[in-house]
């Protein structure tokens, strides 16, 4: 019973800062962005993991990005990863990103334009109950081409 009184509390402590969030945009809404754009936008992700011993995997993963149920492609991503698993509940990654994205929208990039990036990150993974929570932290190093209009 005290564990399941211990967990409400937490349950309440986030549902709190969860509206407190929401309530400061609401208070100040300069914070938010002031020009919205609806579109409705599509992802498809395919990822795999393989697993070469205790120790070390590779992350592969495609992500395409569409508007207008994919008749406007709005970017592509190639993302992969070497993993290093200290234990089962600790992994770190050492990764390379390929974007490539298109104007699409209504406020749109001045041309086609590539991005490359290095990335890195920590992963721990733990179970309370029956529940289990995954925690990552990710550093982006990003490379943009220059966008000169063509």
């Amino acid at each position: 019973m005290k564990q399941f009184q211990h967990l409400l509390k937490k349950v309440r402590f986030s549902i709190y800062l969860f509206f407190t969030y929401i309530g400061l945009f609401n208070l100040y809404p300069e914070l938010v962005q002031a020009k919205v754009a609806h579109q409705a936008v599509s992802f498809w992700a395919p990822n795999s993991t393989i697993r070469f011993d205790d120790r070390f995997s590779v992350y592969l993963e495609l992500q395409f990005r569409a508007a207008d149920f994919a008749k406007q492609w709005l970017q592509f991503q190639a993302r992969t990863a070497l993993n290093y698993h200290l234990n089962s509940n600790v992994m770190f990654s050492l990764g390379y990103v390929f974007t490539e994205t298109w104007p699409y929208g209504e406020f749109p990039a001045a041309t086609k334009f590539p991005e490359h990036r290095l990335w890195e990150q920590a992963q721990i993974t733990h179970t309370m109950d029956r529940v289990v929570f995954q925690h990552r932290g990710r550093l982006e190093q990003r490379f943009i081409a220059n966008m000169k209009k063509k």
